[in-house]
């Protein structure tokens, strides 16, 4: 066994630990083996859960045959278990938190028939295809419901289950408040 290599077995509350310490030269020689590589190491990283290593002929190797392309830290002496940082160039895999881009559903073409006030206080546009579709009656909700993702994607759409149901609500509620104004001008 080559003397950088350290395999050693570690109690931790109960358990069994196996540490196994390699040099990251003699596993670019494995796998620049294995794989008809002739170029040597030039840099090495971990992106998340991988080994990345790169093989290149370096500026280094034009200057002078007997220097060393890659730096490899030395092995840390002070923490014999190796249980220590061993991330030389981490790259994070987290996406940056920039912010979501609002998906607007695609009304074009269709007729704005009223704007009402809905329960939630928002000022809301209602349509003539849904006014059209949801005026018949003996629908029940569900008929509503589908009735309305249908018209939503016959337009391009990819209605989520909240989009539906915001365009029923405001249309039911439109129907509504039309049916109320035409009892109260046919009773005065």
């Amino acid at each position: 066994m080559n003397d950088h290599n350290d395999v050693s077995p570690m109690t931790m509350k109960g358990e069994v630990v196996t540490v196994v310490r390699l040099p990251i030269v003699e596993i670019a020689g494995f796998v620049a083996e294995q794989n008809n590589i002739s170029v040597p190491l030039a840099r090495y990283k971990l992106e998340g859960d991988l080994l990345v290593l790169s093989f290149a002929h370096s500026a280094a190797d034009v200057e002078g045959p007997g220097s060393d392309p890659v730096a490899i830290p030395a092995p840390d002496e002070s923490n014999p278990s190796g249980l220590g940082p061993l991330r030389p160039r981490v790259r994070s895999m987290r996406r940056s938190s920039k912010r979501k881009k609002r998906h607007r559903m695609k009304t074009r073409g269709w007729e704005v028939v009223g704007m009402i006030k809905n329960s939630y206080d928002q000022s809301a546009r209602v349509y003539r295809p849904f006014v059209d579709a949801l005026s018949q009656k003996g629908l029940t909700m569900t008929q509503k419901r589908s009735i309305v993702a249908k018209i939503l994607r016959s337009n391009g759409n990819r209605p989520t289950d909240s989009s539906v149901e915001y365009y029923l609500m405001n249309t039911v509620e439109f129907l509504d408040q039309a049916t109320k104004k035409g009892e109260t001008s046919d009773g005065g």
